[in-house]
């Protein structure tokens, strides 16, 4: 049976079908091993992601993602579905002249940042600037 519904309602809808079965597999920076996320835990990080998204922008507001792979990538995107967000995908190699840019250009309120080269590439640009942006 197809579950057929907004994006924003498909893992919690999932999860309440495979509960603790496995929605997915990763091996976090520099690991070797394995590590399952299960359909409840994956729908608790989408549903955080969402309520606090919700607490800190209006629906049509734009999220940004700037990460390499990783389940974050995944939860944030669904977090924003729920909470009325576009979300705007970023190559994590962009350079800062580029993250500028895509950040001016699409009115990002709220940008994710995957890890520490990101993080340095995109932290000067909010350093000593009055922009009403939030970096997480």
């Amino acid at each position: 049976m197809a579950i057929q519904s907004h994006l924003s309602k498909l893992i919690p809808a999932l999860a309440e079908r495979y509960g603790e079965r496995r929605a997915l597999m990763y091996k976090a920076s520099g690991s070797t091993e394995w590590t399952s996320v299960s359909w409840n835990e994956f729908a608790a990080k989408v549903g955080a992601v969402s309520e606090s998204l919700a607490s800190l922008l209006e629906p049509g507001e734009t999220v940004a993602l700037f990460a390499p792979n990783m389940p974050e990538c995944l939860y944030v995107s669904f977090g924003a579905y729920g909470a009325g967000a576009v979300v705007i995908p970023f190559f994590p190699s962009s350079s800062p002249h580029e993250v500028e840019f895509m950040l001016n250009d699409a009115s990002v309120k709220v940008l994710f940042i995957g890890d520490k080269r990101q993080y340095d590439t995109a932290y000067p640009l909010f350093v000593n600037k009055k922009k009403k942006k939030k970096i997480v």
